[in-house]
């Protein structure tokens, strides 16, 4: 029976920015913080097998898996070559078996960064509350620069499910035997490409107790027919591509037997945070450990430890308002440097609230266009950044400094999410990027690049190798572009990755243009990225 909870539109969380230093908490973890995500999957071949009869699965077992030796602690770990997150929660102790949460990121993401996505979203803490063991792992997807759990681009079903026998094996080799999981409640979730993995091949793992399929659907089907008709949560936004295959299959599985938690959430996109927001980690999980597998318990929180107050990252900024916005920055002069003022246009969603803390991209060279209907969709507040003397050329030493002022008045005047501040630059405007992102890495999460080269940043000793932080770059080039030839965009990816980066790269059949779908597929990557 399908549970429907409908939601009004709530505005995502945010986070930090240029010449502010963020407020990241402390772990045991190596790894920094970083969003995309991006997302993109496509639909499996469909099979139309008839739905399994509820045969009961083998008795769980109540005594948990008995590992020993693990402590409390967020980890990063690698089994068989395979890198994942392991947050294990303070309560943790071998006196009573603890839940476990499976968590798979999306296409073009890391297991890193699906896990801070996770943490800024709420689920590290509600995790630490209900005491529940969260396991993220990476893909070993051959395709480095946008590694997907579908084996490759034509979701090769088959070694999906290869991929789902290693992760099951890491489980039962490398975490069950350090701590003692309740094998009851074992929980899998999967977002975008991990959603895909999700319903294609792990619905029919009999070790899940539960499966949560975030912005994802693939329409009236099995792809591959479990063996019982366990409970599903699905949860996608109405403005999500996705939205209607997900709500074609959570009619299916309905259908079939499965109890179904469908949860459309009204004018969100595809994002795990915007969703997150809604539909809250801590319910969740309490849906999730209302439900064993069959022979197995409800599962009891433990005592709540004393909890730490979220950090508040949002600017608290004022008197802004939701459509177009004219305003004027006025630079403070420096390093010989007259002071300047410029006039910029920022463009604030329809639903602008002040209450809640926007994401914001700083659009370089391209005006407000490309971004506009985006920025309705997805709550985002848009900069309108020019060079400062609107000749199409970006000085270093003027423009850095206008940048600052335009932060500094952004943020006081908009409630910005200090750890979610972008940059998408187009030509001129992303040669420039390289330069002011990279040299103030810790202050961006992640960097949208169209028609651009790294060669004035490396002229100005800007190095991919030598900055703050690894950023996150998304990287789109016109094939047949005779402005800046598609070469400079392949030399930049082979850069960035060779120093660490993660980088999104793709071509397009165009020349030198910036457009409406380059700002949708550099959001796609950009928008769960986090500045530390």
């Amino acid at each position: 029976m399908t549970r429907t909870t409908p939601f009004l539109l709530a505005a995502c969380a945010s986070l930090t920015l240029l010449g502010c230093s963020g407020g990241g908490g402390g772990s045991s973890s190596a790894s920094s913080a970083a969003p995309a995500t991006s997302n993109t999957s496509t639909a499996p071949t469909q099979s139309s097998t008839p739905a399994p009869t509820a045969t009961a699965a083998p008795p769980a077992s109540t005594t948990g898996s008995g590992g020993s030796g693990g402590v409390p602690g967020d980890f990063t770990r690698t089994y068989q070559q395979r890198d994942y997150r392991l947050i294990v929660p303070s309560s943790y102790a071998t006196t009573q078996p603890m839940p476990l949460l499976l968590a798979f990121h999306g296409s073009g993401d890391t297991a890193d960064n699906f896990a801070n996505t996770l943490d800024a979203g709420g689920w590290f803490a509600a995790a630490e509350q209900a005491g529940v063991i969260l396991v993220v792992p990476d893909t070993k997807s051959p395709f480095q620069s946008f590694p997907v759990w579908s084996g490759n681009p034509n979701n090769d079903i088959p070694e999906m499910q290869a991929e789902l026998a290693e992760v099951v094996e890491l489980l039962r080799q490398d975490v069950f035997t350090r701590y003692d999981v309740d094998t009851a409640h074992t929980h899998v979730l999967g977002f975008s490409d991990g959603g895909l993995f999700t319903a294609a091949v792990a619905l029919a793992e009999p070790l899940f107790a539960t499966h949560s399929i975030w912005g994802y659907g693939w329409g009236a089907a099995y792809v591959t027919p479990p063996s019982r008709a366990g409970p599903v949560s699905m949860v996608c936004g109405t403005s999500d591509r996705f939205f209607a295959g997900a709500n074609a299959s959570q009619a299916f599985l309905d259908q079939q037997g499965h109890e179904v938690d469908w949860q459309p959430i009204q004018g969100v996109g595809h994002t795990f945070l915007g969703l997150s927001q809604v539909s809250r980690p801590a319910d969740a999980l309490a849906w999730m450990l209302a439900r064993p597998l069959p022979g197995g318990s409800v599962a009891t929180p433990p005592a709540a430890p004393p909890t730490t107050p979220p950090a508040v990252t949002g600017s608290g900024g004022t008197g802004g308002q939701p459509g177009l916005n004219q305003l004027q920055a006025t630079s403070q002069a420096a390093a010989g440097l007259p002071s300047i003022t410029v006039g910029y246009d920022v463009y604030a969603p329809a639903n602008y609230d002040p209450q809640v803390a926007y994401p914001v991209v700083f659009a370089a060279n391209m005006g407000l266009t490309p971004w506009r209907a985006l920025a309705d969709q997805e709550g985002i507040v848009v900069v309108d950044f020019r060079d400062h003397d609107r000749n199409g050329g970006y000085n270093f030493n003027y423009d850095v400094l206008l940048m600052n002022a335009l932060i500094g008045q952004v943020e006081s005047t908009f409630n910005i999410d200090r750890k979610r501040r972008y940059y998408h630059g187009f030509s001129a405007g992303a040669h420039w990027g390289y330069v002011v992102v990279l040299a103030n890495a810790n202050s961006f999460a992640a960097l949208g690049i169209n028609a651009g080269s790294m060669g004035i940043a490396i002229q100005q000793g800007v190095w991919p190798g030598q900055v703050q932080r690894k950023i996150p770059v998304a990287i789109r080039h016109g094939n047949t572009d005779q402005v800046v030839p598609v070469a400079a965009g392949q030399q930049d990816r082979a850069r960035l990755m060779n120093a660490g980066h993660t980088v999104a790269y793709e071509e397009f059949g165009g020349g030198h243009v910036i457009r409406a779908a380059d700002a949708a597929a550099v959001w796609t990557f950009m928008q769960n990225h986090r500045a530390p």
